[in-house]
């Protein structure tokens, strides 16, 4: 299973409840992470949620099995057919190729879980500092 924890700024959010805020920003890192997961079966994306640890920490997590080759990519590697005589895929050209071993060059990093947690803590600062700019002048102050 990949983890990513989601801690947030405790200062900046005075009248709310902590477990209340913890909860929303995690419901947002999960809705975004599904919103920039790759879909080819849904398994990934579907794998995407969160547990609330305590009122300042939320631990968002994928268990589909591929999830940390999406978020932490794969360095190059050997592919060898193991229960078939040979490996198939198409090739540039748009037709089958059939090799017994490729040499696979890697994939990069998606940090989806990453991404969405980055973002969601990035707009949490704005709109509470924000809401509370708007607080300060309706009561007066600078």
């Amino acid at each position: 299973m990949l983890e990513r924890l989601l801690s947030w700024n405790r200062e900046r959010t005075e009248g709310f409840s902590d477990r209340v805020i913890t909860e929303a920003l995690a419901t947002e890192v999960v809705r975004k992470a599904r919103q920039y997961a790759p879909v080819r079966s849904g398994e990934y994306r579907d794998s995407i949620d969160f547990a609330v640890l305590d009122d300042e920490t939320a631990l968002i997590y994928a268990t589909a099995p591929h999830a940390i080759f999406l978020e932490d990519g794969t360095k190059p590697h050997v592919i060898e057919a193991r229960n078939a005589t040979a490996l198939r895929f198409i090739g540039h050209d748009g037709s089958p190729v059939y090799r017994k071993r490729v040499n696979h060059p890697g994939t990069r990093p998606q940090r989806i879980l990453e991404r969405a947690i980055r973002e969601t803590l990035a707009e949490q600062s704005r709109v509470l500092g924000a809401r509370q700019r708007i607080r300060r002048l309706l009561s007066g102050g600078p």
